[in-house]
This record gives C-alpha cells, structure tokens and sequence, in this order.
C-alpha cells in the first residue's frame, strides 16, 4: 500500500485489503500532528505577543491593557512575596526542596471589560511546580512544554492555563510556588491575553 509523503498516511489502491488497524494508525497520527502544530502555534502567539509588548513598551506606545497583561517581574513595589519568595535579577526565587511560597500582583482595569470573563495564560519557569488563581477561581492547566523566556533567553517549562470567571475592574492573580524535590525553581514572566 503506498503512503503519503508527510506523516506516511496510508493511499488504498482498488487492491489493496482494508483494515481498520489502518485506519486507527491513520489517526493516531494526524493527532499526533495536530497536537504538534497546537504546540507550535500557541508557542509562536506567546513570542509574537511577547515581543510585541516589549516592542510597545520600548517605543513608549499605549495599547489596551485589558487585552495584554506581561508581568515581567520588574516592579516590586506591585508585587506582595511571602513564605520565602524573593525578588531578583527579573524573576521569582524559592529556595529549598519542598519549599512552599506565594506572589501576589493586582492590576486595575481601567473599566470593567466583558472579555475578562475568559483567559488564556503563559508562565515560564525552572523547577518546581506553580499554580495561579484570580479572584479565587484557580486557572485550570491546559498544557505544559519546553520553551524560551523570551525576555531572558533561558531555555524552561512553559505552562499554560486558562481560566473562567465574572468580569471585574481588580483582577487580584496569585501564584502559588513549590520546589518540590527541586532545591530551587525560579519563575520568569506570567503573560496574560483577553479572549
């Protein structure tokens, strides 16, 4: 039985015994391929997204912020750390295996946006395990992958949520921080988009 080109799916010919094995492998492998080309296209939004706000941000131009939220880790005088969490070089630091800590950041909308209701989000960081919840509602997690911080070039876990809830003016975002086994783990920018 000849094969296609890409993903090697099978071509019956009139003489050729059909099986549904075939068709199972068939599938299993344009699934396999869809997943690969979710990941990419998710992972090439983030950077253009990503690269856009600091593009926006470098050449002083205003865009609606109820469509983008980047928190780069820069501003510690927005951001509330607790249980060991600290602050620098532009990430989130928690030392110590099995370590556990918190950092909180609130952003003000400037007028309640229908949108708010449905977020998508990018976290990128080294080790241990991070959750995030907004106004209460924990943000559900959809995918996890290997990926660049954009901003630092390092090579990490990206993760991505999505998250549901009422629209609101404060959206009141804490992520949750554990080392795990890990004897440190570092969390590098929390991207956020509007859908």
């Amino acid at each position: 039985m000849k094969q296609t080109e890409h993903c090697e799916l099978n071509q019956w010919e009139l003489s050729d015994r059909i099986r549904m094995e075939d068709f199972n492998a068939d599938n299993a492998k344009i699934a396999a391929e869809l997943a690969e080309l979710r990941r990419i296209v998710t992972g090439l939004c983030y950077h253009v997204g990503q690269l856009s706000t600091i593009d926006m941000v470098n050449r002083h131009i205003a865009f609606n912020p109820q469509a983008v939220l980047y928190e780069a880790f820069i501003g510690p005088e927005y951001l509330t750390l607790s249980e060991g969490v600290t602050l620098g070089d532009h990430r989130l630091i928690l030392t110590g295996k099995n370590a556990a800590g918190t950092a909180k950041v609130r952003y003000l909308l400037l007028h309640k946006n229908p949108n708010s209701t449905n977020i998508h989000c990018w976290l990128h960081h080294k080790g241990g395990n991070v959750s995030i919840t907004m106004n209460g509602i924990e943000m559900t997690p959809t995918d996890t992958y290997r990926d660049l911080a954009a901003g630092l070039g390092i090579t990490c876990t990206c993760e991505e949520f999505h998250w549901t809830g009422p629209s609101a003016i404060v959206l009141d975002v804490t992520l949750d921080l554990n080392c795990g086994d890990d004897a440190s783990m570092e969390v590098y920018d929390l991207y956020m988009a509007f859908l």
